[in-house]
């Protein structure tokens, strides 16, 4: 902050007023304000000097502003304050979603940034999509890829060097939406130098055949494992020569025999 040049009072704008934003933790050195033209800026608490910040741009194109409060950092989103203080809200049921009128998310004037209900806040998601060329997401209909992203997503196809599902993993997708964009289902009308969108019968047919293949080979290792089962029948034939080895039992019990013709000679 020592670099940042304060001033003692900012000069607002042409019908430009402000109002104080509640954080949702007490702030350190500063409070902060939005204006109806959706600016912001920073008052500070010892000397009451003022800075306008510079809100940057996130992901989405939403303006932000980093903020110092009790605890750590909170981001500040410029159409959010903007919607809460100075945007009208009908005082009728069901207006709980604001959205940029102009579909620019850039321009945060109270007039640009209204209150809808659901059924308008759907309408005006499928025509931002249409006008920024995003495809929208099931569930909520928030554009999921952008037309930069796509680009890179079919060259990765192209190439063929990375698997589908890292690709879906890196561009935060379904690896279903990998498919439809390789099969030319979405985003068709998007030419990429080398890419060649590939049907999704030929695709499931070409994993077929390589199943086959893959299944036949295993056949003939089956029936080399039963070979050895003769071997097996041959370790029985040893059977006889333990039973020869009984037959020398007879033999002993004949030894015997003459005890008898001894109790004879004695009776006599």
């Amino acid at each position: 902050m020592s670099n940042v040049q304060r001033e003692k009072k900012i000069k607002s704008l042409q019908g430009e007023r402000w109002k104080q934003i509640e954080t949702p933790r007490p702030t350190l050195k500063m409070d902060y304000y939005v204006s109806n033209m959706g600016r912001l800026k920073s008052v500070s608490k010892s000397d009451k000097s003022e800075h306008i910040l510079t809100p940057t741009a996130d992901s989405k194109d939403y303006l932000k502003s980093s903020v110092k409060l009790e605890g750590g950092s909170y981001g500040l989103y410029v159409h959010m304050a903007v919607a809460k203080y100075w945007s009208k809200r009908p005082n009728k049921p069901g207006y709980n979603k604001y959205i940029h009128k102009d579909l620019n998310r850039l321009n945060n004037k109270s007039s640009n940034v209204v209150w809808v209900t659901n059924e308008e806040w759907k309408e005006y998601v499928r025509a931002r999509a249409k006008k920024y060329g995003y495809v929208p997401h099931r569930r909520g209909g928030k554009p999921k890829l952008t037309e930069k992203q796509v680009i890179q997503i079919k060259k990765h196809l192209a190439a063929g060097r990375m698997a589908k599902s890292k690709i879906a993993a890196k561009f935060s997708v379904s690896h279903t939406q990998i498919n439809r964009i390789e099969s030319g289902e979405n985003w068709s009308e998007l030419k990429v130098e080398g890419f060649t969108p590939v049907k999704a019968g030929s695709r499931t047919a070409a994993k077929k055949s390589n199943s086959k293949s893959v299944k036949k080979a295993p056949v003939k290792k089956a029936a080399a494992k039963k070979a050895p089962a003769k071997k097996a029948a041959a370790k029985k034939a040893p059977a006889k020569k333990a039973a020869a080895k009984k037959a020398p039992a007879k033999k002993a019990a004949a030894k015997k025999a003459p005890a008898k013709r001894t109790t004879a000679r004695k009776k006599k």
